[in-house]
């Protein structure tokens, strides 16, 4: 599947504001182009990856895998999580409405615009708060992988100072350009 990396800001905007001229990959299409080689394959090669492959299906080798305690955990923490982070959202959603907080926080931008969207095009456009609360989860998955990310950044520039060198070059370069 071809990528496409756009870094200037108002073709962003631009492909932003046509939502649907510009659609996200979709994880089925995704996990498709993943398993394709696997499908794809036949004669010799199919039968050899399907002689390694099939002992792993064996129902004793997935039984493990089947809900167990600790899965059954993982839900039952996950019903909590929803449950405080719809108790926030709500105590904020409030509170924002009586003018006691300010939307200083992510939390509190992302409730106020969904506030304006609802008084200017009807509830119906708006999120509901099962929206608000999944959003939630995405931005602290997308903070935990980007400090992830940049942890190994750090580490790699560390260890290779030819990198370290060319990256300092490069950000030079990019930024000395702009205005601060």
């Amino acid at each position: 599947m071809p990528v496409l990396n756009i870094m200037d800001s108002d073709m962003l905007k631009e492909i932003f504001s046509r939502v649907n001229d510009f659609e996200k990959p979709h994880p089925k299409a995704i996990a498709d182009t993943l398993t394709s080689e696997l499908l794809n394959i036949e004669g010799e090669k199919w039968a050899k990856h399907r002689k390694i492959i099939n002992p792993a299906f064996h129902y004793e080798k997935l039984k493990p895998l089947l809900p167990t305690k600790l899965h059954k955990r993982m839900k039952e923490i996950d019903r909590k999580v929803k449950g405080l982070l719809e108790d926030v959202v709500t105590k904020r959603e409030k509170a924002m409405k009586e003018g006691e907080v300010d939307d200083d926080d992510l939390l509190g931008l992302l409730l106020n615009s969904n506030m304006k969207e609802i008084q200017e095009s009807g509830h119906q456009k708006g999120m509901s708060i099962v929206d608000v609360i999944q959003e939630c989860k995405a931005f602290n998955r997308a903070a935990q992988a980007a400090s992830i990310l940049l942890t190994w950044t750090l580490i790699l520039l560390s260890k290779y100072q030819s990198w370290q060198d060319r990256a300092r070059e490069e950000i030079l370069r990019v930024f000395s350009n702009k205005k601060t």
